[in-house]
């Protein structure tokens, strides 16, 4: 599956784009992209932690 996320964060904006993650035997990596963004959703999670292209909240 491939998949690319587009995320709006007023909370912590630096998580603000499109990534895409992506798993390969025992490694993830989430990386910014360009590419268009599968289906939408409006998600919420108070607070905020490591930033998103950084691999957490995952």
């Amino acid at each position: 599956m491939d998949l690319v996320l587009e995320v709006q964060d007023t909370l912590c904006p630096w998580n603000a784009g499109r990534h895409h993650p992506h798993a390969d035997g025992e490694s993830v990596t989430c990386e910014r992209t360009r590419a268009r963004p599968g289906p939408a959703a409006d998600l919420h999670r108070p607070g905020c932690g490591t930033p998103l292209a950084a691999g957490g909240g995952w």
